[in-house]
């Protein structure tokens, strides 16, 4: 720029320190190490002593790296969930799947891409508490001053409850939970009575279930019995954590006659916004939505505002400089200005001894005002001084300069009139149209929803008659537990594998193309359960010819099946191939393929 100046970590929990002390394991892995070739004689006078010093030097790194790993894996759940002295299962080994596409281990792997159970967000003050009905008419009681944060201090305000439920072999399967562990190397299968995730957040922070305190839930199950166990998955270390045992009962006539139909069957607007009519409203509403942004941001863009002129003091000093309007564009409708420089707040460091000094260099920079001041900073040497300034005129050019002004404010003003009102009609416009598109979808909605609440009611009259004759199949159980921590838990009862065939199979596409070795899920329809077997397992693929049996299978984020006409026909020993069929469809939610399998 030419320019020219003329003068003028938080601690450790005692829980958490107890939990961890597993020096049997220690021991254990260190006898097994240092009895694996250290040669008997004194050490110092041994022939391989660099050899018996590398030996021992792993072994001591290996009891280390142990201890640590112990130290990190081990769940400090038991000691703190349960006063209850673990069952021989207490704990068992979950089989830690692995990602496909990454390769990466993970304990819970959801196998389709965007497709879980969600979870249902309930808010709620936390000094007070509150109780809480899900969609499937499962409770969530909690008491007040129930919550705290990481360090333990009891929250207060609103917090994020959220909880999810499981109940069938197709929620099993979208959520990468595992189902099935072994012990004492014989493999078992969780048939499952319900299972539940519950968690919570205060401000996007996660936080904790306060000490001493519980959170109630009565689950609504679709199994009666006794025989089930509660667990807890530590997803630290992929073990399930045997709890103890809820309390099941079954709802008695009076309760299921009370029961309101919503309760039965709330209706599922997600049907409704899948219809075909709805969706192609539903983009013609966007596409409008889009017409209109595009046609606005098309509109002649407004320059910059004009700035009205200021005029000289007579008391105050002033610095005349030429300016390079590309470097400072707003400077191009100031014409014969000066600088004039700032009160004295503003300029502590300013003397009328700078007019007297011939300054190496000056620069010019925005001030604390946008576009109404500016920094002058003025060097020699090194000595360096600011000084703030204000475009101002005097005398006859304050009056061409307000001329100018007043000039360019009418033609700035006029082309914001036109584009305001250029947008208002737009606008206009499109709303006309987005409120027909509405009326179309309001109506059509309307009448999806008398068609549910006749349907419903219909569904409440066969339901309650069956209660009332004590129909099985609309038997409902509530199984009650409480929590002292948030997580996932799972009324289960131990079952083994599905028995009377085991063969050695190949699994293939329609065409007979191996689809490799992908994990494989077999529904026993007997049992609320999923049946997983990963390809190791090939060999010996158990089933229950006797049952309704279907399998599929996900590869490339496609799933396969085998339904139960084509299941029905493999053999029960020996070898075979599972020719499954590909579904060439993307599933939204687990309603949708629980619909599409048949579940």
């Amino acid at each position: 720029m030419k320019r020219k100046v003329n003068i003028d970590r938080e601690k450790p929990s005692a829980e958490e320190i107890r939990s961890r002390k597993d020096f049997q394991s220690v021991l254990k892995e260190y006898s097994a190490t240092a009895g694996s070739g250290v040669s008997s004689k004194p050490f110092l006078k041994s022939t391989g002593f660099l050899i018996g010093a590398l030996i021992s030097l792993v072994a001591a790194i290996a009891v280390l790296s142990y201890s640590k790993f112990s130290s990190k894996t081990t769940g400090s759940s038991v000691v703190s969930e349960s006063k209850q002295d673990l069952s021989p299962e207490g704990v068992v080994q979950v089989p830690i799947s692995q990602d496909e596409q990454s390769g990466t281990r993970k304990i819970i792997a959801p196998p389709l891409k965007n497709v879980d159970v969600p979870f249902q967000e309930y808010k709620l003050n936390a000094s007070k508490g509150g109780e809480f009905t899900s969609k499937n008419g499962s409770t969530i009681h909690v008491p007040q001053n129930a919550f705290a944060d990481a360090q333990g201090n009891i929250l207060q305000g609103e917090v994020d409850l959220r909880f999810r439920e499981f109940r069938d072999p197709v929620d099993f399967f979208v959520s990468g939970i595992p189902m099935s562990y072994d012990s004492a190397g014989k493999k078992y299968q969780f048939e499952s009575g319900g299972m539940v995730e519950v968690t919570g957040y205060k401000d996007s922070k996660p936080i904790q279930i306060a000490s001493g305190k519980k959170v109630d839930v009565r689950l609504m199950s679709v199994s009666s019995g006794r025989s089930y166990n509660l667990y807890k998955l530590d997803t630290a270390s992929g073990n399930w954590v045997y709890i103890g045992k809820d309390v099941a009962r079954e709802k008695t006539k009076a309760e299921i006659r009370k029961q309101p139909a919503a309760e039965i069957k709330k209706n599922d607007t997600r049907q409704f916004e899948s219809r075909p009519e709805i969706v192609e409203i539903d983009k013609k509403l966007e596409e409008a939505v889009q017409l209109r942004d595009k046609a606005i941001a098309q509109l002649q863009a407004l320059p910059s505002a004009p700035l009205k002129p200021q005029k000289a003091n007579p008391m105050r000093h002033r610095f005349n400089i030429d300016v390079d309007s590309a470097e400072f564009p707003e400077m191009k409708q100031y014409k014969s200005m000066v600088f004039e420089v700032g009160t004295e707040p503003e300029n502590k460091e300013f003397s009328s001894d700078m007019y007297k000094t011939t300054w190496d260099d000056i620069q010019l920079a925005e001030g604390s005002k946008k576009g109404i001041n500016y920094c002058l900073t003025l060097k020699k040497g090194l000595e360096t001084k600011k000084v703030i300034v204000y475009p101002v005129f005097v005398g006859k050019e304050y009056q061409a300069a307000l001329k100018n002004f007043n000039s360019r404010s009418e033609a700035y003003n006029s082309l914001k009139d036109q584009n305001t009102e250029n947008e208002k009609k737009i606008r206009r416009d499109c709303d006309s149209r987005l409120a027909d598109l509405k009326r179309q979808r309001e109506k059509k909605e309307a009448a999806w929803k008398e068609e549910q609440n006749v349907l419903s009611a219909s569904k409440q009259h066969s339901a309650l008659a069956d209660s009332l004759t004590g129909s099985p199949l609309e038997r409902e159980v509530v199984r009650s537990f409480s929590l002292s921590h948030f997580g996932i838990y799972n009324c289960d009862c131990p079952i083994a594998l599905p028995a009377g065939a085991e063969i050695s199979i190949r699994v293939t596409d329609e065409a007979g193309k191996d689809l490799g070795s992908a994990s494989l899920y077999l529904v026993d329809k007997k049992i609320n359960g999923l049946f997983k077997y990963y390809s190791k397992a090939y060999t010996s693929f158990q089933f229950d010819p006797g049952s309704k049996n279907m399998a599929w299978t996900v590869v490339g984020g496609k799933m396969y099946v085998i339904r139960e006409m084509e299941f029905s026909k493999l053999h029960t020993s020996g070898q075979d191939v599972l020719h499954m069929t590909a579904i060439n469809r993307e599933f939204k939610d687990a309603a949708e393929i629980r619909s599409f399998l048949g579940i």
